[in-house]
């Protein structure tokens, strides 16, 4: 079974929240009292875009489950040192709104990073923005920006504006849920769980090939067209240039036996699109897998 595939562009937005801040104890400040000031970030711009197939948007606040922000002080030898870091969740009021207490004149990097998945990831390890992680070893779906921010006494309102840092492969898996099945793995080469905020891209040195396994609940067996999701930081931005994907999809039992598995290999794989293969995972299927990479516009399909 052979899959190509080619892709577009996509435009993924944002939205508004507020909490406290903690300053880190390791910044030393020479600043007079009178030079400092509360900074405030807001995280707007366009909805976020929930549903590829039907193009439905949303609020922030119906999307992000967490949204975490660190401000750093680059260093001479191209290291941060972090100066502040705050996390956030749906659940606080102004979501979307972080302000940052008596912050000393200077120019800093901030990041600010968005998880939009409700079920696992949590929030984002913002030691080094370079290596970025998150609770668990499962990539969630996460917006990000990285940029400058000088604050001076003119310093207003930073806006910033998330665009996506993962690329999502999405397994539909068409035939009845046989009832021995407990766990979907996926084995994933050249890839990453770790991010790194100024390049865009999986944390140089942390690119590898892992595993991840999501349970099945007993609650899908028997059903038809059940899906699992594997969100990952890519090795490079553009397909093109990347080294080829490969991606085992393997159903187990709860002895963690194979029951079924599929190599795919080549997968058309970019970041802020959907992947999808959709095809009779449980059953034979001399016809191959239907591919759809969603984006903004529509969508690209074929059957390969």
């Amino acid at each position: 079974m052979k899959k190509s595939c080619w892709v577009s562009a996509i435009v993924i937005a944002v939205l508004t929240a507020s909490c406290s801040s903690t300053v880190t104890d390791d910044f030393d400040s020479t600043e007079v009292e009178s030079q400092v000031k509360d900074l405030t970030f807001s995280v707007k711009g366009n909805d976020f875009q929930i549903d590829q197939s039907s193009l439905t948007r949303a609020a922030a606040s119906d999307v992000l489950k967490t949204l975490d922000l660190a401000l750093y002080i680059p260093q001479s030898d191209g290291t941060y040192s972090k100066y502040a870091e705050v996390q956030t969740s749906s659940t606080d009021e102004n979501f979307g709104t972080i302000t940052i207490p008596n912050v000393a004149y200077g120019t800093y990097k901030v990041v600010a990073v968005g998880n939009a998945t409700s079920s696992y990831g949590g929030h984002a390890t913002l030691l080094d923005p370079r290596a970025i992680t998150y609770e668990e070893e499962k990539v969630p779906m996460v917006y990000y920006v990285f940029q400058d921010v000088i604050v001076s006494s003119s310093t207003g309102n930073v806006a910033l504006e998330l665009k996506p840092a993962v690329a999502s492969f999405k397994m539909v898996m068409q035939g009845a849920v046989p009832e021995n099945v407990a766990k979907m793995k996926f084995d994933v080469t050249q890839c990453s769980n770790s991010f790194d905020a100024s390049t865009g891209l999986a944390t140089e040195g942390k690119i590898q090939d892992y595993s991840i396994s999501f349970d099945f609940s007993s609650n899908v067996v028997g059903k038809q067209n059940i899906s699992a999701r594997l969100n990952v930081f890519l090795s490079a931005e553009d397909y093109s240039s990347n080294s080829p994907v490969t991606i085992k999809a393997a159903a187990l039992d709860a002895n963690g036996n194979e029951i079924v598995s599929y190599d795919f290999a080549s997968v058309p794989l970019r970041i802020g699109y959907i992947t999808t293969y959709t095809g009779n995972f449980f059953q034979d299927d001399e016809v191959g897998y239907s591919i759809t990479v969603d984006n903004n516009w529509g969508n690209i399909s074929g059957t390969y």
